[in-house]
């Protein structure tokens, strides 16, 4: 899709999509209402641009905003923003150059009108690919922990990833005392220092008759990752959301 229909694809339809619940970093000022590349998603093709579209008239113009797509080696191959307003929000724009098969994350931020960062103050991240693959890898059992649980829950939680490799995985809980939301990766040791604290949020999915949570998406980089599974539980006093830590490393 060229760079001019995306664009007014994404400001007349809204097809975007919305950052993880509970644990993203966006700020409530500039509320973000979707992005393209979509998040974990895998392209076909190398995209020509990058695109946010934020719910506030304005932005993307102050000298510190920025669009970073990045690779493994923390190089950039995005260019200069373009803002550009509609209604109540504005659609902010780069272009993307010498895109290769493999995996990226976005890397952003701007100031919204009252100064705030949107992004938070480390800026915001998503992951996409372009034709990435996925090396074959067992199955990782691990065990997230809390060490002040809620009443009525436990202070670890049994996981399951599909693989340790970096790429499109799947996280799995079975657990019955609790409903997990979200899961939040974020990258401690990469190769390059541009990707150090890179942020990936997942959504997930449960199924009361098994008591079985999922959430799927993409680890980009290698490393050690901490991750944190957010988690709704009932008690006798109504409900509790808590999360529960652990570090992965990623191949």
């Amino acid at each position: 899709m060229r760079r001019n229909t995306l664009i007014s694809f994404m400001l007349v339809a809204g097809a975007l999509c919305a950052p993880a619940f509970g644990i993203s970093a966006v700020s409530a000022h500039a509320p973000l209402q979707g992005q393209s590349p979509a998040p974990n998603t895998n392209a076909k093709l190398p995209p020509t641009s990058v695109a946010l579209l934020a719910g506030e008239q304005g932005i993307g113009t102050n000298p510190g905003d920025y669009i970073s797509v990045l690779d493994a080696s923390g190089i950039n191959h995005s260019g200069s923003l373009t803002a550009l307003g509609r209604d109540n929000a504005t659609l902010i724009t780069a272009p993307i150059s010498a895109l290769t098969n493999g995996w990226y994350a976005v890397h952003w931020n701007f100031a919204s009108e009252d100064g705030h960062p949107m992004g938070g103050e480390g800026g915001a991240w998503w992951a996409f690919g372009v034709k990435g693959t996925t090396a074959k890898s067992s199955p990782f059992s691990f065990t997230a922990r809390n060490p002040s649980p809620p009443t009525g829950t436990k202070p670890s939680l049994p996981i399951k990833l599909s693989g340790i490799r970096k790429g499109n995985q799947t996280l799995t809980v079975v657990n019955k005392w609790g409903t997990v939301y979200s899961v939040k990766w974020v990258l401690n040791d990469p190769v390059h220092d541009a990707l150090n604290g890179a942020t990936f949020n997942w959504f997930a999915t449960c199924k009361k008759k098994t008591s079985t949570c999922t959430a799927a998406g993409v680890l980009p980089f290698a490393g050690t990752y901490s991750m944190a599974i957010q988690v709704m539980s009932r008690t006798n006093v109504g409900s509790s959301t808590a999360l529960w830590t652990t570090q992965v490393a990623i191949r």
